[in-house]
């Protein structure tokens, strides 16, 4: 039915007649899109003849007669005229490129028969698209942990077999492979052969392979600002390993990302950042807003800046279509119908699947089509150049912006609040301990012990929360069995970083003197704090002196444990206390607590008795409630939404 409503009055006769036949072969066109096609195909691509541009025009011709000319006219005017023999044939007619969107009559006539279609031509951009090939790393999700870690280690040796193949094709049809996020080429750089780690580097210097910064598609909205700065610290070590420097990153499926990334970034080198996110779920307006529209992500100081750029349909280009010269015309579809305004554009192609390998057919496609084709113009490419040949042509352009692009999948941390609470505290404590090595012990090298206890807490900011089916089917032993693996990094993460700060504590000997006590600062200001002391470290007693002899405020707790107030630990420092039998000193201040009312001269509070809620804070002799009370909201409130209807949010029930 559609041939015949396309080839208007066609009849398929004997002895001559002509009708629509698939071009499947030609560059990938599937017979779907062919048998939907029908005599005349626009291709939205320009060709050089004898040093003009031209526009083709595919025709497929099914010939059932004997040798005869068939002529093809546009619009009543002949634009090809040849000899066919019986059969199927298939060729282009070429016309002068039209420079706005037309509507036209294509005619073939052969011998005494004719058909014709109805055609949109559409002007052909002259656009760079570079194509950047990754596969996007889920730990886990759709696979188990350990069989992914083998699939992406395996990734990296296809995509180096890949480059070696192709590395005598033309230029931009060379493959490249980008690693999107780098914890599969530590993996690599441990688990593999000397030979095979020499071919990884090898492969790096010839540009095969391009490194992208970050360690793992990270839930950057749970990270403490240090594991922030810890995202990016393997793709230094391993760019001068390798000898290059890495100044792009990948991140993919992710949502919305904190504004202090741009800053940890920045400190790394990090000049150009392709963020990809989901295409399908769960994203708001996030790529209504920002798909295609390139921008500088200026830091919060103001000193440092990102070329950010999220590609058409994020990393999921190659799971939705199919490269083919159908595509070639949607793909400029796209361009026009968002009045994209550069000449320079650029898609991910992340194979069909998530942790997919290499696309073998990649290469053949866009040598195919460049041979063919003066524009658009295909490049396979890594990220940073990729971003850098833009930003030469367009850098000066582009819009600047502050601030946070809101993170939205950091809600699966929630389901496992334990575990999260576990690797946020590990990460703070090992911030703590690196600097309290440099201060107390630095002549001991824990790099890799660090460096280890790091890589769990990012691998547990990993983006995969569970697998595919953890909530439809939660107690599947596919489903147990990823958990038990993605909640080991919070419990060793834990484990270790109590274990490396403990170790350089002891590494550090105050003396034989019981009663005195040290109380280090690992931040980069002074601090004024309650410092708590377990029952057996406070034995020598219950009063506490400072170094210069002072008593400070100290109080034995309910639980054992004696509070003392410590007043301007230096930066960086230490501050030394003693304890003593003594009577604890204490502040003469009149401390309350009565029918929900805080008061101690200095502050009130009032929590309301049935919910818990905070609902007054106030200095004291000031009648200024600083909880905004006007619409029946509080302070320290737990709301709850289940789904996107706001009139349904859930407060807190009695406390």
């Amino acid at each position: 039915m559609k041939r015949r409503e396309l080839l208007k009055g066609l009849s398929i006769v004997a002895g001559g007649a002509l009708c629509a036949r698939p071009a499947w072969p030609m560059l990938g066109l599937d017979q779907n899109q062919a048998e939907s096609a029908g005599l005349a195909v626009p291709i939205r691509g320009l060709v050089r003849r004898s040093g003009a541009l031209l526009q083709p025009i595919r025709m497929t011709v099914q010939h059932a007669g004997p040798n005869a000319t068939a002529i093809t006219r546009l619009n009543g005017k002949e634009v090809d005229r040849r000899n066919l023999s019986a059969g199927q044939h298939s060729f282009n007619v070429y016309i002068a490129p039209v420079s706005e969107v037309q509507e036209a009559r294509v005619e073939v006539e052969l011998g005494a028969k004719s058909a014709s279609a109805e055609v949109s031509l559409h002007p052909v951009r002259k656009v760079q698209v570079y194509i950047l090939p990754h596969s996007h790393h889920d730990l886990g999700y759709t696979d188990f942990q350990a069989d992914v870690e083998e699939k992406q280690m395996l990734n990296i040796s296809k995509g180096i077999e890949l480059a070696r193949r192709t590395a005598d094709y033309p230029e931009g049809a060379r493959f490249v492979w980008n690693l999107e996020v780098l914890w599969g080429a530590d993996l690599f750089m441990r688990r593999k052969s000397q030979a095979e780690k020499e071919e990884f580097v090898d492969a790096v210097k010839k540009g095969w392979i391009g490194l992208n910064g970050m360690y793992a598609n990270e839930l950057t909205g749970l990270c403490r600002p240090e594991e922030l700065l810890q995202l990016f610290r393997y793709s230094g070590e391993l760019g001068s390993q390798c000898g290059v420097q890495v100044d792009s990153a990948m991140l993919s499926d992710v949502p919305g990302f904190t504004w202090g990334t741009v800053t940890a970034m920045a400190q790394a080198g990090i000049r150009y950042f392709s963020a990809a996110p989901n295409y399908f779920d769960r994203i708001g307006t996030f790529m209504v807003e920002w798909q295609d529209k390139p921008f500088w992500w200026i830091s919060p100081s103001g000193k440092e800046k990102l070329l950010v750029w999220v590609p058409w349909t994020g990393y999921a280009m190659s799971h939705v279509m199919k490269l083919s010269l159908d595509w070639v015309g949607k793909y400029q579809e796209r361009l026009d119908a968002v009045k994209f305004p550069y000449e320079t554009s650029y898609i991910r192609w992340s194979g069909h699947g998530d942790n997919a390998e290499p696309d073998p057919e990649l290469s053949e496609f866009i040598k195919t089509w460049n041979e063919e084709y003066e524009w658009p113009r295909f490049t396979i490419s890594t990220t940073s150049h990729a971003f850098s040949a833009f930003e030469k042509q367009y850098g000066s352009q582009l819009p600047e912006f502050k601030g946070d692009l809101t993170p939205y999948w950091e809600d699966g941390a929630g389901s496992s609040a334990l575990e999260t609470r576990m690797s946020r505290n590990a990460a703070d404590r090992l911030t703590q301990a690196e600097a309290l090595a440099a201060m107390l012990a630095p002549t001991t090298d824990r790099t890799a012990e660090f460096h280890e206890a790091w890589r769990n807490v990012l691998l547990y900011s990993e983006h995969t929360w569970g697998a595919w089916n953890s909530v439809s089917d939660s107690e599947n032993p596919f489903v147990t069995k990823q958990w038990d693996f993605k909640r080991k990094f919070a419990v060793d993460a834990e484990k270790d970083s109590k274990a490396l700060l403990d170790e350089i504590l002891r590494s550090y000997a105050n003396g034989n003197d019981a009663s005195a006590v040290d109380v280090h600062n690992a931040s980069s200001w002074s601090r004024t704090e309650v410092v708590l002391l377990s029952k057996e470290m406070s034995s020598a007693g219950d009063h506490v002196k400072d170094e210069h002899g002072a008593s400070v405020p100290s109080q034995r707790l309910s639980t054992g444990e004696l509070a003392f107030f410590a007043q301007n630990v230096p930066a960086l420092g230490s501050a030394r206390f003693h304890l003593s039998k003594a009577k604890p000193h204490t502040l003469q201040a009149h401390v309350s607590v009565k029918d929900g009312v805080l008061e101690n001269g200095i502050l009130r509070a009032r929590v309301d008795a049935t919910s818990g809620n905070i609902v007054e804070f106030a200095m004291h002799g000031s009648a200024d409630n600083l909880v905004d009370t006007g619409r029946g909201e509080a302070v320290n409130e737990y709301l709850f939404l289940e789904g996107k209807d706001l009139s349904k949010i859930q407060r807190s029930g009695p406390a």
